[in-house]
């Protein structure tokens, strides 16, 4: 009985020190402006650890986590484009882009590179303007289009 009592104690305090360094350890991740972009702009749809929401579209085991930060923030910040089903009315299922300045960009790309990806990375709101910049940049190129330094 003694034993019992002694092992079932050791489990509970085992237990408790799991949980505990796991809240210590998910604050930045759970409690993150990125967190809450995610739930507000892509829970709906992604779900809660991107296995798909309401709306059904899992990004878990996209190839898109192995691709550049880059392509991610890319993909936030313009959408993606989606396939048509002829099962619901010819609807588009791509993703739209995210309407959030550069700041709320890369602390979402941080909590889906962590959250998704497991891949701790960190991304500025520089990175995302440079992204933004460069996407520019090959529009104008592919369109002939001079910027406005030219």
């Amino acid at each position: 009985m003694i034993r019992n009592t002694a092992l079932f104690l050791g489990l509970v305090a085992m237990a408790v020190l799991l949980w505990s360094s796991s809240d210590d350890a998910l604050p930045e991740l759970s409690n993150s402006r990125g967190a809450t972009v995610y739930q507000e702009y892509c829970y709906r749809c992604h779900g809660t650890n991107g296995e798909g929401g309401q709306g059904r579209f899992p990004i878990r085991d996209k190839a898109l986590w192995t691709l550049g930060v880059d392509t991610v923030i890319s993909t936030i910040i313009f959408g993606a484009r989606g396939d048509v089903r002829s099962n619901e009315h010819g609807i588009r299922t791509g993703m739209p882009p995210a309407p959030y300045n550069d700041a709320d960009i890369a602390e979402l790309t941080m909590h889906v590179m962590r959250l998704i990806a497991k891949r701790p990375i960190s991304v500025t709101p520089a990175d995302v303007a440079r992204v933004k910049q460069q996407h520019i940049e090959a529009l104008r190129a592919r369109l002939g289009v001079k910027g406005r330094s030219e």
